[in-house]
């Protein structure tokens, strides 16, 4: 997921898009197999969502703003209920921020201080 956050980074809009979406996919096939079983080898982190939270930020939409907020919000959420491996960075924030600070939004500005509101509670 790293690999393909850092191509969605540096490509061009129309690949950036392509490099993000597969981030996602690959997130949703980890949470898939680790929802399957108790023993999954292949359980998402803080890391993980983090990575695709970046991905996201490249791809300059309102939606793709909106699928990383919700992507840290449910590290949040995790991480209150206890699990340790979701605990947001500032890596995470700043990712939902600058995706919110990218996208075509009208309260993109606005969005984007809810998120930092939350980062420094």
């Amino acid at each position: 997921i790293e690999t393909l956050k850092n191509c969605a980074r540096h490509a061009k809009s129309e690949d950036a898009d392509k490099y993000a979406k597969a981030t996602e996919s690959m997130l949703n096939r980890m949470e898939k197999e680790s929802d399957r079983s108790s023993v999954s080898i292949v359980k998402p982190s803080s890391v993980t969502y983090t990575n695709v939270i970046q991905a996201l930020a490249a791809r300059k939409s309102e939606a793709a703003a909106e699928k990383a907020d919700e992507l840290l919000k449910k590290m949040e959420a995790a991480f209150a209920d206890g699990d340790e491996s979701m605990r947001p960075t500032r890596d995470s924030y700043v990712g939902a921020i600058h995706a919110y600070g990218n996208s075509d939004s009208e309260s993109k500005y606005l969005h984007a201080n809810e998120v930092l509101q939350r980062m420094i509670k």
